[in-house]
């Protein structure tokens, strides 16, 4: 993983599901899985609502992704503006 947040070299111990011994890992890979929730979403929604075709070329693939994401961010700022009315 590649990280500015944290040291590679920081390690946490943790207790394994099935059994009672501890586990070294690393501190970034704790924080990606507690934090991974968002990009698994944006990630489940490009792929249900995605309008890009298929090229041969390189930079339409681009450009369909960063419509992609346009509409997403648009749609996330609706949702949090909507939330926002609806709890003043």
């Amino acid at each position: 993983m590649i990280t500015t947040h944290k040291s590679p070299s920081e390690i946490t111990f943790i207790n394994r599901r099935d059994s009672s011994t501890q586990v070294a890992v690393p501190t970034v890979m704790l924080d990606y899985n507690k934090h991974k929730c968002g990009v698994d979403t944006v990630d489940q929604l490009r792929q249900s609502y995605a309008i890009g075709r298929k090229s041969k070329k390189w930079w339409p693939n681009l450009v369909w992704w960063l419509i992609d994401m346009c509409i997403l961010n648009a749609y996330s700022l609706y949702n949090q503006q909507q939330q926002s009315k609806s709890a003043s």
